[in-house]
């Protein structure tokens, strides 16, 4: 509301968010303060991302929880 009115915003309202390497973020979706989004996750159209995304998980909804985990990969 602050930022619709044109004033500077409090440190409380500010947290960076975090998107790492190879995400794909599907239009329109809301990423909140202070979320990070792993290495290779993908969020479906239209999700609101209000906790942080594991590596290469699938999350959708509102809010978005997670659909599918992958398997961890074995070296």
């Amino acid at each position: 509301e602050a930022r619709a009115r044109g004033d500077d915003m409090s440190v409380d309202e500010i947290a960076p968010v975090t998107i790492e390497d190879n995400v794909w973020i599907g239009r329109n979706c809301q990423i909140h303060k202070g979320v990070t989004i792993g290495r290779g996750a993908v969020v479906a159209g239209g999700s609101v991302v209000v906790s942080d995304v594991p590596a290469g998980a699938l999350a959708m909804g509102v809010p978005a929880r997670f659909v599918k985990q992958p398997p961890p990969i074995s070296k």
